[in-house]
């Protein structure tokens, strides 16, 4: 399995603070308007351990179009791959959402061989869809989200 994927479709972002961050992207950036949501994804699992998500998060997206979207991700509350990431980085990039594949199963075995973990994983029922972090050398330590279908 290859890892060329032919565009970035998404940059996430982890975010201290909401508003202030979709403030700033439309009125200094231009990148805008948000749709907003808010959400525990109590159906993803966090991959350390295995244990399910915890906490709720509130997300900001752009419209999916010809340029990348931007997604932003404020952790409210919990233990998660976003309020970890924030503690020990900062606000800044998280992810990138670079890959649509046929059967998510089979691709995250095939980069598992290639030494590429997961470290989240689950559906997205609000999208119809299955998606999945996952980041190793390969990925120069770059997060990548991929999915079974475009959300």
């Amino acid at each position: 399995m290859s890892l060329n994927f032919n565009r970035v479709l998404q940059v996430g972002m982890v975010v201290r603070d909401l508003d202030q961050a979709m403030d700033f992207y439309t009125n200094v950036i231009g990148w805008g308007p948000f749709t907003t949501f808010e959400g525990d994804h109590s159906t993803m699992y966090d991959r350390k351990g295995g244990t399910p998500y915890s906490g709720r998060i509130r997300v900001a997206m752009t419209a999916w179009d010809n340029n990348p979207c931007l997604e932003l991700i404020q952790p409210l509350s919990g233990d998660n791959v976003f309020t970890r990431h924030l503690a020990q980085h900062g606000e800044g990039v998280h992810h990138l959402f670079a890959g649509l594949v046929d059967d998510l199963d089979e691709t995250l075995v095939e980069l598992e061989q290639q030494g590429i973990r997961t470290i989240m994983y689950g559906s997205l029922p609000e999208f119809q869809s299955r998606t999945a972090y996952v980041v190793g050398e390969k990925t120069r330590n770059i997060i990548l989200e991929i999915s079974d279908r475009r959300c």
